[in-house]
């Protein structure tokens, strides 16, 4: 979402292994630091899903089944914090690989990469930080091309790649009404041009659907899923294929940590960097149990911080949480259905 020429998009990165982009629609990315994994360490995660759905024998899975409207799997790569990049060529040049990012509302590019391939500079945009919002250079590019998706892009937001992590990212405004399906067990992307219908997509899951097919809403372009509790904590989730890490806002935590008798409140404290350069106080903590859309997750590392994104998303003192590469890994598909709606987990 664009709002009085500001662009809402967010790369990020930091060191391995510890690299955190932590921005949904409004924010750029962040990283958390290394002392993150000593409290990390202290989870043992296991996920429980329930079966869901069923359908006629012999239909294919969302991996196997076409919904309406052209299909492309794109080849796919993963950078040091486990997300998932795919070639792209800018201007009819390239490969470069890309994060695909359905966290960020605008597609954007490594400065360096900007500068090597000449691109005209735009009109600075503010770009919403984790601390606040933050003057960033644009380029304009007259081709982002994702295999036979492509776009043009004015004032596209640049970031270091230090910091970005990639050579740039593919943002909503390619994938806002598309079906992305993260296919981990095969490091693979299905990019679809239509959705699955309302009352196909059962059909279409197939009769060893292990998993959960879960409704979402939008919120500033975002898929959000209100089918969530952390520790008898009703919150408000939101998917980041672009964050190695998933964040949750201090309302949450404060929730959290009142149902956790004191002597099993495991933390420690980190700071939180972003693409723009901006760094936030957090902790990270082990939450003992968490569900999201009808499904489990036990004993799970969760950084808290009061990001500036939560203000945004006029979220601050509400739980929410952003959904991370960290939680979605643990399936071995993620389909998210942004034209119907829909977020579906899958365990093979």
């Amino acid at each position: 979402m664009i709002r009085s020429g500001e662009t809402e998009s967010g790369p990020a990165a930091g060191e391995p292994p510890l690299r955190r982009r932590a921005a949904l629609a409004l924010m750029a990315g962040a990283v958390l630091s290394p002392s993150l994994g000593r409290a990390q360490s202290l989870a043992q995660t296991s996920v429980q899903t329930p079966v869901s759905g069923g359908a006629a024998p012999g239909t294919a899975g969302p991996s196997g089944a076409q919904p309406q409207g052209a299909s492309e799997t794109l080849t796919t790569g993963r950078d040091t914090s486990q997300r998932m990049t795919t070639p792209v060529f800018v201007n009819g040049l390239g490969p470069f690989n890309f994060l695909v990012d359905t966290g960020a509302n605008r597609s954007g590019i490594a400065s360096e990469l900007a500068a090597q391939l000449q691109l005209r500079a735009g009109q600075p945009v503010a770009v919403h930080g984790i601390a606040g919002a933050v003057l960033t250079p644009t380029v304009d590019i007259e081709e982002l091309r994702v295999g036979s998706f492509h776009l043009k892009l004015d004032d596209a937001p640049t970031f270091a790649r230090r910091d970005l992590g990639a050579d740039g990212l593919i943002g909503l405004d390619l994938l806002h009404d598309r079906v992305v399906t993260l296919d981990f067990s095969r490091d693979r992307i299905e990019v679809s041009r239509r959705s699955y219908a309302a009352d196909t997509l059962q059909a279409v899951l197939g009769p060893e659907f292990i998993g959960a097919v879960i409704p979402a809403r939008q919120r500033f372009g975002q898929l959000t899923i209100i089918d969530a509790v952390a520790e008898r904590a009703h919150m408000t989730c939101f998917i980041d294929t672009g964050a190695d890490q998933s964040v949750g806002n201090e309302a949450l935590r404060r929730a959290v940590q009142a149902q956790v008798p004191p002597d099993k409140w495991l933390s420690a404290e980190v700071m939180i960097h972003s693409a723009t350069g901006q760094s936030v106080p957090g902790l990270v903590a082990l939450v003992p149990s968490m569900r999201i859309g009808g499904v489990d997750f036990t004993r799970f590392g969760l950084a808290f911080a009061d990001l500036h994104t939560f203000d945004l998303w006029q979220l601050h003192d509400q739980p929410a949480l952003l959904v991370g590469m960290d939680l979605l890994r643990l399936f071995d598909m993620v389909t998210i259905d942004f034209a119907s709606r829909e977020v579906v987990l899958e365990k093979r």
